[in-house]
């Protein structure tokens, strides 16, 4: 019955995998007729520096960009001070600002028109977050999703940098951020709200709870742990379809004890979990019966509101090999069963899990990479840092949400 069970599994990894192909192929189509057009799209930039004279610098590259035939400014930020978040020590303060324009350019095109106004004035790349005249970024471009090696869109790191958030609301509060379905000024009420909590998640064997520790080493934190029952565990394993209601019952329920908002209070640190709470469904999906998922889903339901909603997902992932070799390292026996096929539906269904709309930002991250522990490090940092301060004429005058 187990085979069965990662027969199916493997089917719909093959479904997985043909859906995202459609998707790369759209996305190209898509890509190319905004080229040859000349439909205008709304687009949102953020801009930094800390170098020489900032405000001139902020101020050249507007007039850069707004110079180009194809490119009309909407509307411009104000210049907001902030401490530079990752990187080397001892940086100057940046000053950063948003600006919202329509352009007939593409994504790439206007990504080949940012790196060329940043070489105008000087920007050099030597050090990851060092300093620099000048740092443009596309955030958004329209209703756009688009992931290549040069450009991802919309920003992934924006839903959670308050020097970003804070002028892009200024300018463009009403702009969706097409991933989460969320406006900016959602994203940035959901950065203001305390306390905040970030949520690791990804499948078995990417190391969670290690890289927990490892960054706790270095920040003031409320680390929040998920429990194991090696025992229990084992006999899940061995009969998984069977157990599964048991243990995914089980593990949502001490989830939510953990993360009740009563028990947690804004004590200044970030809350730091080594599991999502909603992560009982990505497992449930693969092991458990039809009923028995109905029942679970319907105890999520009820369990949800009282739940702490995360800041900010955190989802790991690795090549499916290193996640095999981890796990054979660990030595757990009832673990040894586990397939590629199994591993790499997990991982789906972790993906579609936290790609709802209610499931608020997330960003993927490669545990491969020598830089995981500073990414999520530096994270924390935009996330626990204070959001700079709008001016009072201003705070009057932004949107509310529908909330």
């Amino acid at each position: 019955m187990f085979w069965t069970y990662i027969a199916g599994a493997t089917d719909r990894a093959g479904s997985l995998r043909r859906r995202r192909q459609r998707k790369q192929f759209l996305r190209r189509l898509f890509l190319l007729a905004l080229s040859r057009g000349n439909v205008m799209h709304e687009c949102l930039v953020a801009l930094g520096s800390n170098l020489g004279n900032r405000t001139a610098y902020l101020e050249r590259a507007v007039a850069e960009i707004g110079e180009r035939p194809q490119v009309r400014a909407l509307r411009r930020s104000g210049w907001y001070a902030t401490p530079p978040i990752g990187g080397p020590g001892g940086q100057r303060e940046f000053l950063n600002g948003a600006v919202r324009f329509e352009t007939s350019l593409s994504p790439p095109q206007i990504l080949h028109l940012l790196r060329r106004v940043e070489h105008q004035l000087n920007r050099q790349r030597e050090i990851r977050w060092g300093d620099r005249t000048i740092d443009l970024d596309l955030l958004l471009y329209g209703h756009v999703v688009h992931g290549t090696a040069n450009l991802t869109l919309p920003h992934p790191r924006m839903t959670y940098r308050g020097f970003v958030l804070v002028p892009a609301v200024e300018v463009a509060a009403d702009m969706i951020h097409p991933t989460t379905g969320w406006t900016v000024r959602q994203l940035f009420d959901n950065l203001a709200r305390r306390p905040h909590h970030v949520a690791l998640t990804g499948p078995i064997g990417v190391g969670k709870t290690a890289l927990l520790d490892s960054v706790a080493q270095s920040r003031s934190l409320h680390l929040v742990r998920d429990t194991i029952d090696e025992a229990a565990l084992a006999q899940y394993y061995a009969a998984p379809i069977d157990q599964a209601w048991e243990m995914e019952y089980r593990l949502l329920n001490e989830r939510s004890c953990a993360l009740r908002h009563s028990g947690l209070t804004d004590e200044g640190r970030i809350i730091l979990s080594d599991f999502c709470w909603d992560q009982s469904l990505a497992f449930a999906s693969l092991w458990m019966r039809d009923e028995d998922l109905v029942r679970l889903e319907s105890e999520w339901i009820a369990c949800r509101a009282g739940v702490l909603i995360p800041t900010l997902v955190i989802l790991l992932y690795a090549p499916v090999p290193v996640l095999l070799e981890r796990i054979r390292r660990r030595g757990r026996n009832y673990e040894r069963h586990l397939t590629s096929d199994w591993l790499a539906s997990l991982m789906g269904a972790l993906r579609n899990l936290v790609s709802r709309a209610e499931a608020g930002p997330v960003i993927e991250l490669d545990v491969t990479s020598p830089q995981i522990a500073d990414e999520v490090s530096a994270a924390l940092q935009s996330i626990q840092t204070a959001l700079p301060t709008f001016p009072p004429a201003l705070q009057s005058q932004l949107p509310m949400t529908n909330e």
